[in-house]
């Protein structure tokens, strides 16, 4: 028996070697792991998507954490959400508030201290009023600012990036962004044309002009809504590794003008 007792520690080293130079089956649906190490662009500074999920995190939490049915999530699935899947982002409850007076404006009573979480679905309804608190808090000093104004300039700050990184990708307000885009793709061309025309005094088409000149304004408004936020362009071969495909279906990269 102790003679074999060698042979059988052998063996386990052996068969847990092998086992980690097995390629882990990755579960079907998102690779949230390879979206988290794609590369972006954010105010000139290249991060992970996972850093940018965290640093966004932290400002609507003190935690920076975004949990489900009670556990932690990784912070890129909350953002993967709030990219692709934002109406599942919008009723996750991650803005946090402790002061009561911020409370009662949600109709709480509470006054213990705790802090509460509340989705954007919760926070939706009093978005009016808590940008005319925070404009009324603004009109004070920085240093003499009491808890509830604090407070409710946090509150507003953090619902502002959240929605800053909702519209990054797609426009809120468009039911359809895929279509969107192509209808631009197909109105682009004419409207280009249309306008070199006019430019050189020839005749020119003026409905594709006006189409042009409708997407080139709204897009102009949501550019400046949005934050500055772009992938960061990279050859396939320069992706960090698992990073090409954290949709199974295919990734969209966007980095050579056109989607």
């Amino acid at each position: 028996m102790k003679k074999s007792i060698p042979w059988l520690i052998s063996l386990v080293l052996s068969i847990w070697v092998i086992s980690k130079m097995i390629p882990h089956r990755q579960a079907p649906g998102l690779d949230i792991d390879g979206f988290s190490r794609l590369p972006v662009l954010v105010g000139g500074r290249v991060m992970p998507m996972d850093t940018l999920a965290r640093i966004s995190l932290s400002v609507m939490n003190h935690h920076g954490t975004f949990t489900v049915d009670g556990k932690v999530e990784p912070a890129s699935r909350w953002l993967l959400d709030v990219f692709m899947m934002p109406r599942r982002a919008d009723a996750a409850k991650i803005f946090e508030v402790t002061n009561p007076d911020i409370l009662g404006l949600f109709g709480r009573q509470e006054a213990d201290g705790k802090p509460v979480s509340y989705s954007y679905n919760d926070c939706e309804p009093f978005l009016g009023e808590i940008g005319k608190q925070a404009g009324l808090a603004t009109q004070t000093e920085a240093q003499t600012r009491n808890a509830f104004q604090r407070g409710i300039l946090k509150l507003r700050d953090a619902l502002r990036i959240y929605l800053l990184l909702k519209n990054s990708i797609q426009a809120e307000d468009s039911p359809d962004f895929a279509r969107e885009l192509q209808a631009f793709d197909q109105v682009l061309q004419p409207g280009v044309q249309a306008a070199r025309d006019r430019e050189a005094n020839r005749p020119f088409n003026q409905q594709d002009l006006l189409r042009l000149v409708w997407f080139t304004k709204r897009y102009q408004i949501l550019n400046k809504a949005r934050p500055k936020i772009s992938a960061f362009p990279m050859r396939r071969d320069e992706l960090p590794v698992g990073s090409g495909k954290f949709l199974k279906n295919g990734l969209i990269l966007v980095g050579s003008g056109r989607v």
